[in-house]
């Protein structure tokens, strides 16, 4: 998987050495067909020979770079309306040139996460008939190759497609309804850069330099990284051998600190776009993870938002969904509800950032209403990209206060607050720190929760189990996060 990382170079090299020359070339993100963003200053980047000047033409708009002593040249084209009619976007140098066909202007957004994001639309529900009809010139998607590295590169493969029942089915579900219902909405371009790899969990998509400092990952990152010494050694030595016996095992694998950060997303991070979904947790939700799960994620962003150096850019975190792991009582161990409302509280501690709910939708690792998640994508990136006046996302915790027997909560984007008779998934606890089921009612922005088994309640939590059934949401319909007001342990 990562022998193109290791050859590229060599040949580069070799070429080099041919012809004393490097040919300008694009970034790899950059190809036939490729969006960029509107309205904002577009980076493009690229190779060359060092010190050698480049001239870059997208349309009628031309800037000049010269390349650095590592022959990486850079430009920063101002903002630019949306396109669709197509323009051919040009990096001349001294002696070489390289032409881009198709290019369009428009809202560009990746797309980030594991295998919820990679998963494809032929796998879901509609999945036939969605590729059938998505023939679309105007909705594209640049796909990034899986791979793992061990330290950050400069490559990676993929192309800009456009939708089409032939290239449809095989892109990103999530990917794909988000850009669609953008398209139906805003009537530009979108182009959708996908980064995802099933099963991996969030360190591997965390930088080390992120990762290191935590106390909880020092000696495991240590002790990965040298194992991979050990092997590139083994390797070496391996190859200097005329006979060659049983190659040395490569122990790079999806847990590898930072992998997939440095093969799928250190590649494109530079890339302008709007902003960014993240979709990743359920390989997070086990025990001796999950509790770390919001350190986690909070690093991640907040070092995504700083290395791009572009302000609080958006962030859409999806919720990961129900699932049916353990006894789902409230007193037990809930991972998955842990991660969940990890993702809550980076979602509400962070600026410009909002949190896609999905528990009323269906339940399963790989749950199929994908279509649903995209046009709840689609609000918060109207919402937090354009600053469109809507409603993006459904009731968040904002504080609790005990009133007698009872607890009054209190949501953000509340407005028209529902709660359906039967279950509420609320339950109470008092002194004992022993959850039981409780009875709630809604009262304007704020739910009344009471129990007769805690007549002195000290804690509420909602949905706080791995497959929940509480229903609350608000006006629009989009459903309330789980939440807990304590800080007590979380079960066995």
């Amino acid at each position: 998987m990562n022998s193109y990382y290791r050859v590229a170079p060599q040949v580069l090299l070799l070429a080099l050495c041919l012809t004393g020359r490097a040919d300008v070339r694009f970034g790899s993100v950059f190809t036939d067909h490729a969006v960029l963003q509107r309205d904002l200053p577009v980076e493009i980047w690229g190779d060359c020979d060092a010190n050698e000047g480049v001239a870059v033409t997208v349309g009628a708009v031309t800037k000049s770079a010269t390349g650095d002593a590592d022959g990486r040249w850079r430009v920063t084209l101002p903002p630019m309306p949306a396109a669709k009619v197509p323009v051919t976007m040009t990096a001349k140098g001294e002696t070489t040139s390289a032409t881009l066909q198709d290019i369009l202007v428009g809202e560009v957004w990746l797309v980030n996460g594991q295998s919820n994001i990679e998963h494809p639309v032929k796998e879901f529900e509609h999945g036939a008939e969605t590729a059938a009809n998505s023939a679309n010139a105007n909705i594209r998607m640049f796909t990034v190759a899986q791979a793992l590295s061990a330290t950050p590169l400069a490559h990676c493969k993929g192309a800009w497609q456009l939708a089409s029942p032939q290239t449809t089915p095989n892109w990103s579900a999530v990917g794909y309804y988000l850009a669609a219902t953008l398209y139906k909405d805003l009537d530009v371009p979108i182009g959708i850069v996908n980064s995802s790899y099933g099963a991996t969990g969030i360190t591997s998509w965390m930088p080390l330099q992120v990762m290191k400092p935590m106390p909880d990952l020092t000696e495991w990152i240590a002790g990965k990284e040298q194992k991979q010494a050990d092997y590139e050694a083994a390797l070496a030595k391996w190859n200097a051998l005329a006979v060659k016996p049983a190659a040395p095992k490569n122990p790079m694998n999806l847990n590898y600190p930072g992998g997939c950060y440095n093969a799928m997303l250190a590649p494109i991070m530079n890339l302008t776009f709007r902003g960014m979904v993240w979709y990743q947790g359920e390989s997070n939700a086990v025990p001796n993870s999950s509790d770390k799960y919001e350190g986690y994620i909070t690093a991640m962003l907040k070092d995504r938002r700083a290395s791009r150096n572009v302000g609080d850019f958006p962030v859409l975190i999806v919720q990961i969904a129900p699932f049916a792991q353990g006894d789902n009582k409230p007193n037990s161990r809930n991972d998955w509800a842990i991660v969940r409302d990890a993702q809550r509280r980076a979602a509400v501690a962070l600026p410009n950032c909002a949190l896609t709910v999905i528990t009323d939708l269906d339940a399963g690792m790989h749950p199929s209403k994908k279509l649903e998640v995209g046009q709840r994508l689609a609000l918060s990136a109207r919402a937090l990209g354009l600053g469109e006046k809507i409603e993006c996302q459904g009731p968040l915790y904002a504080g609790m206060k005990v009133d007698g027997a009872q607890v009054r909560v209190s949501f953000t984007h509340a407005a028209g607050l529902k709660l359906p008779e039967g279950q509420t998934g609320f339950v109470l606890a008092g002194a004992d720190k022993i959850f039981y089921p409780a009875e709630a009612v809604v009262a304007g922005d704020e739910v009344i929760v009471s129990s007769a088994q805690v007549p002195t309640p000290l804690a509420v939590r909602y949905n706080y189990v791995n497959l929940p059934a509480g229903k609350l949401c608000n006006a629009a319909g989009l459903p309330a996060s789980c939440f807990r007001s304590d800080d007590w342990a979380c079960g066995k």
